[in-house]
């Protein structure tokens, strides 16, 4: 029998066997690609290197990744429980080919991994291709002995891959296997929804880019992409018939035996809620892990329904109070080998999952009654479909996920009008719709065929450089700049930092003999960086050479808050509990703002205690070392990685002493010293288990203590206390006041029955 340690480790050692590099899986919450809501491949973290805006550091790479099909394109929600094999959260084996090897390669090793090191019988075995690929139909009928009879072609819905609705696409190849037990399977089954003949691996060939609008041109190089789902892997090789049936799931559905009444195995349809909870708690275990929390829109919604739909199943196995929570534990348990980012939030999971449990249960009976009600009612009038407004009502009032509601009335066999329910929802989001960004352009677009900017910025504030490209303020490309113009430029090398990593970008001059562009902003896009600006003086033209000079006052300000981060966030895990990580952070040159989970505020007494550790930590004058790594390496030595952040093989790490040490790619002061002061000016939440702290550094600092001190001195004249507690003289009045307010009611009283 295979576990799922010995498959990863087996699909892992074959491809690095094979010169490929063993990449991390990235975090469920994609970064800087709106057109995703989860990662839902393992291809997504490579989106970049298939669209030729960043170079590959490898050439082949290996992995086992996070998946969620919840939402967008590739949703398997309504699936869960219905059959044994889809899932909301799975883990992807996959392996890549970034420019390197393409088709044959995939096919040989694939073909050969299935059946000689795993020994699949190829009996058992089809082969599916795209309709018009006859390259891999010939590939497959010449290096393997699948069978010509056993290829089959099928159109773009099961053999062309798309990552959503734009993006890396291309066609692929699939690898299909027969469960029957007397391998009677027939071809007709492939692609259809008998769970006895299924999908095993897809090799997808990354040659497209798909526009949106019906706009595909061809990548600047073809690429590999495989994916082959880890739990059904499991089930095939062991025979389980059912990926519920390996130990991925049967130990959480064991734990939550223990808890119930109803047993597992009592009946099919028990079963199923059984499966539906295991599967749901861990896409929310991952997912808030992961730092995205169930909210009331986009991908926190999506959160927030598969935890209802749950609740819902809690309530089918007898249980009506918070019941999930109790079991993050024993999921941890079974997968924090692969993933140890799980069992550091461990606490912080536990507490998000409890109180939306908690909170949808307050709200599930009142709008189950209404939902009970709705439907007598539609009884009554021999009717059998719920109105949009309905559904809509209990959705926006109930939080009832339109889906749930529809589970709901199906068992009482109604239908919902889901048309009129997604009319209004539409409606609504048209109105709340942001406007779009007020540049009016993407970057991404006008930065294409750019190579990466060489950033000198770590090491000096003054560089030269060549401009590479100019935009104007409407984004086109452009020749020249001329005075008063506003625009982009675009040069080879810079010592300014473009925004990212929380870090705001620099500003300062770009500079020639008779030409002063004032840069105002600084941008980074996929490591290309650009100066936003305007032109005081002269002109500039594209190939110029200029000098590009960093503010310094800006920057010292921007690095003395960034480096306070670091120490903040130390402080705040010290004084709080190991359970806080930062979940955002914004550093200016003015203040810093840093986000963090934690179940509560802050009281007055715990934020003194964070402020005095940050500024103890100052005053030690700790030096920064910075250090460049791989970043196994710094993982191993305990720097703290942000999941909701990518890396690159090798990673920048910045220790201060043994107080902090965190992998991070912004600037930072020398010495702890070089910061002054460290004074916290807010603390708020920002959502639910999310907390904010603002605070400010340096003069902003000092300006807040003479502020204080202004008021007090001002406090003290007033009261004429000098040399004594003001608030023990505003105590005092307060009670004096207080004291003749009561004499003037009883003199009030006295006199009115004076009078009667």
């Amino acid at each position: 029998m295979k576990t799922a340690v010995q498959l990863r480790k087996e699909f892992i050692d074959y491809f690095k066997n094979l010169g490929h590099t063993f990449i991390p899986s990235s975090s469920l919450l994609p970064i800087n690609d709106p057109s995703l809501l989860f990662i839902n491949a393992g291809m997504n973290q490579f989106k970049d290197i298939f669209l030729g805006y960043k170079k590959p550091e490898v050439r082949r790479a290996v992995n086992y990744q996070k998946c969620l099909r919840a939402g967008g394109k590739h949703n398997d929600l309504e699936e869960v429980g219905i059959d044994t094999y889809h899932h909301t959260f799975f883990e992807m084996l996959g392996n890549w080919s970034f420019g390197d090897y393409y088709k044959k390669e995939a096919i040989i090793w694939a073909w050969e991994l299935v059946t000689k090191v795993w020994k699949i019988p190829k009996k058992r075995l089809y082969a599916t291709i795209y309709e018009t690929d006859d390259e891999s139909f010939e590939l497959w009928k010449k290096y393997t002995d699948v069978g010509e009879d056993r290829i089959y072609r099928f159109g773009k819905k099961y053999n062309f891959w798309e990552m959503g609705e734009t993006g890396p696409c291309g066609p692929c190849t699939e690898i299909h296997m027969d469960l029957t037990p007397d391998i009677t399977a027939t071809p007709a089954m492939i692609n259809g929804d008998s769970n006895d003949l299924i999908e095993l691996w897809n090799l997808v060939f990354i040659q497209f880019n798909n526009k949106g609008n019906g706009i595909i041109d061809n990548l600047p190089e073809f690429h590999v992409d495989t994916g082959m789902g880890l739990e059904r892997l499991l089930s095939v090789l062991n025979g389980y018939g059912s990926n519920y049936k390996s130990e991925l799931f049967q130990d959480l559905i064991k734990a939550f035996g223990k808890d119930l009444d109803i047993k597992y195995g009592d009946s099919p349809k028990t079963d199923s809620s059984y499966h539906v909870l295991a599967d749901h708690l861990r896409a929310l275990v991952f997912s808030i892990s992961d730092g995205i929390l169930p909210s009331n829109d986009g991908r926190g919604y999506v959160l927030r329904r598969i935890l209802r739909r749950a609740v819902r199943h809690t309530g089918k196995l007898g249980v009506n109070e918070p019941f999930l929570y109790k079991h993050v534990g024993a999921l941890i348990k079974i997968m924090d080998k692969a993933y140890p980012e799980i069992k550091e939030r461990h606490e912080f999971i536990e507490h998000t999952i409890y109180s939306e449990e908690e909170n949808f249960l307050k709200t599930l009976e009142n709008g189950m009654k209404l939902l009970n009600q709705r439907m007598i009612e539609l009884k009554e009038k021999k009717q059998s479909e719920l109105s949009g407004n309905d559904v809509f009502y209990l959705y926006d009032t109930f939080g009832f996920p339109a889906d749930l509601t529809g589970l709901i009335c199906k068992e009482q066999e109604i239908t919902i009008d889901s048309d009129g329910f997604n009319e209004i929802m539409n409606k609504r989001r048209e109105e709340s719709r942001q406007k779009r960004d007020s540049d009016g352009f993407s970057f991404e677009d006008a930065l294409k065929g750019y190579p990466v900017t060489e950033f000198s910025g770590y090491d000096t504030l003054l560089s030269d450089g060549e401009v590479l490209g100019i935009l104007n303020s409407s984004g086109q490309p452009v020749e020249i700049l001329c005075s008063g113009d506003s625009g982009y430029v675009i040069t080879d090398s810079t010592p300014f930092y473009g925004e990212k990593g929380g870090q705001v970008g620099d500003i300062g001059s770009i500079l020639r003999p008779d030409m002063i562009f004032d840069v105002t902003k600084t941008m980074s896009y996929n490591d290309i960086i650009v100066h936003e600006g305007k032109i005081t003086s002269g002109e500039l033209r594209k190939g110029d050479r200029v000098r590009l000079s960093v503010d310094k006052s800006t920057r010292s300000s921007i690095q003395r808050n960034h480096t306070a981060t670091h120490l903040l966030h130390s402080a705040l895990r010290k004084v709080l509990g190991n359970h806080v990580k930062q979940s955002g952070s914004l550093v200016e040159p003015e203040r810093l703002r840093f986000d963090f989970n934690h179940f509560e505020g802050l009281k007055p007494a715990e934020i003194e205690e964070i402020e005095l550790n940050v500024q103890r930590d100052i005053l030690e004058n700790y030096p920064v070392v910075i250090k460049t790594m791989e970043f196994n390496d710094a993982k191993e030595s305990g720097a703290m990685a942000l999941f909701s952040e990518k890396y690159s093989s090798v990673v920048r790490t910045i220790k201060v002493g043994d107080v902090s040490f965190e992998l991070c790619g912004g600037t930072h002061c020398d010495m702890t010293g070089d910061i002054g002061l460290f004074k916290i000016t807010g603390e708020y939440s920002v959502s639910a288990g999310i907390r904010r702290i603002e605070a400010v550094t340096g003069i902003e600092a000092f300006n807040q203590f003479q502020k204080l001190f202004r008021f007090r001195k001002t406090l003290e004249d007033i009261l004429k206390t000098s040399g004594r507690d003001p608030i023990e003289e505003i105590v005092k009045i307060q009670n004096e006041i207080k004291l003749l307010h009561d004499q003037v009611r009883k003199f009030n009283q006295k006199k009115s029955s004076n009078l009667a």
